[in-house]
């Protein structure tokens, strides 16, 4: 089993972040998995970002810890 087999089943709201330069993950595996999951989903694709996005982290981790409180309603 892979998540791709699984994803649709996936309903909470998700949170995806990619790095449209990764060589490790191709980038299309977060769209493909942002369109798969049946729950309200954030994708936040970073223009310039490598695997994980460990290179341009302050492009993602403001948004990603204000879509988490929102999600806590914090």
């Amino acid at each position: 089993m892979n998540l791709a087999e699984v994803a649709h089943r996936i309903e909470c709201p998700t949170y995806i972040v990619g790095g449209a330069l990764d060589r490790v993950i191709p980038p299309g595996h977060a769209d493909r998995l942002a369109n798969a999951v049946s729950g309200p989903v954030v994708l936040n694709m970073v223009e310039d970002g490598t695997h994980v996005v460990n290179n341009r982290p302050y492009r993602y981790r403001p948004d990603s810890a204000d879509w988490m409180a929102r999600q806590l309603h914090v």
